[in-house]
């Protein structure tokens, strides 16, 4: 019986980090998306237009193209299952020259501008997570102040009737 339990559950595949800039189409539309992690049969990636759990899109990295299913989404991040399995060798090559001398495809790209892109995505997510934390530090502030008006303004309405209730009351 624990042979089939163990069967049942498979290990899951090793991830990569990697952020690696890329174009996503979802039905008719393209977006800019950035690739944060793969596996040999999926990634997390990142988008400003990120598509719902369930839809299909195609990603495309210089000559590559990944088509899969969306099976998560959280915020700006969604997980995609590929339906062939995942190069990780070739997205990464899809950033040098050597990817377009190989006679399949050419890269429009060079190679400096996919690393300004990298380098655009890495710290386009840095300046995302600040503004969360400045946001929640703000919106903590704002509520810390607001509870300190709330108790103050209790403070006040009851000083009066309280220290007339103390004035009559014997020691």
């Amino acid at each position: 019986m624990l042979q089939a339990i163990r069967q049942g559950f498979r290990n899951r595949d090793p991830r990569t980090r990697v952020v690696l800039p890329a174009r996503m189409r979802s039905g008719a539309r393209w977006a800019d998306a950035c690739i944060h992690n793969v596996s040999s049969r999926g990634m997390m990636v990142a988008s400003n237009d990120a598509p719902a759990p369930g839809s299909y899109i195609e990603l495309r990295r210089g000559p590559n193209i990944v088509v899969g299913r969306v099976v998560w989404r959280r915020d700006r991040f969604f997980g995609l299952r590929a339906q062939d399995r995942i190069d990780l060798d070739l997205l990464r090559r899809a950033s040098t020259a050597d990817a377009a001398n190989d006679g399949s495809a050419v890269e429009r790209r060079a190679d400096r501008r996919l690393g300004e892109d990298a380098r655009r995505a890495r710290t386009l997510e840095r300046s995302r997570a600040i503004a969360k934390a400045s946001q929640f530090v703000t919106l903590a502030l704002l509520c810390v102040g607001a509870a300190l008006f709330a108790g103050h303004a209790v403070h006040e309405a009851l000083r009066a009737p309280v220290s007339r209730i103390a004035a009559v009351m014997p020691d």
